[in-house]
């Protein structure tokens, strides 16, 4: 990526090479558009780690909150349980959290759509961990104390194929 940047973003060889690694690899398939929206908008004289993290911290508050929209769900909420996510390795699919971030509803009767708890339920799982293993290469949790610090990992260092190390 650096060196695609150095070159004015112009190196079609480079960008190729790029593609390529994305598409050899089975972590970065469903992370494709990710990278390749983030490369197209990148501009000459940018530094590209910074402009990295916050093109990562816009897609990931845009597609929560669409999440949080279509499924209907506590934002407050939905936030800490992907925080823990992140911090603990993956979305729970038992124990309370789910229904945390739900918003009640019977849990007999279906809703107006026909969707019963139990499949909204199977919905929002489903929606979470998506969410986490689109984000999940890219994003560090650790907490110290009462603290929650998040950090975006600016690199893909470990990303290669044939020689070709992506490096953002």
């Amino acid at each position: 990526m650096q060196k695609f940047h150095d070159g004015n973003c112009k190196d079609k060889e480079i960008a190729s090479d790029i593609t390529r690694a994305i598409s050899a690899s089975l972590a970065l398939r469903d992370k494709r558009d990710l990278i390749e929206n983030f490369i197209a908008g990148v501009s000459v004289g940018d530094d590209a780690r910074e402009k990295w993290q916050e093109y990562l911290r816009k897609q990931m508050l845009d597609e929560l909150g669409v999440m949080v929209k279509d499924l209907n769900l506590k934002p407050d909420e939905t936030r800490e349980l992907l925080r823990s996510a992140f911090a603990e390795g993956g979305v729970p699919e038992s124990g309370t959290a789910i229904n945390d971030v739900m918003r009640p509803m019977s849990r007999f009767a279906r809703r107006r759509g026909g969707v019963s708890r139990a499949e909204a339920k199977a919905r929002v799982i489903e929606r979470l961990k998506a969410y986490y293993e689109r984000f999940c290469d890219f994003v560090t949790v650790e907490y110290d104390g009462t603290f929650c610090y998040e950090f975006l990992r600016a690199d893909l260092r470990h990303v290669t194929h044939r020689g070709l190390v992506i490096d953002l």
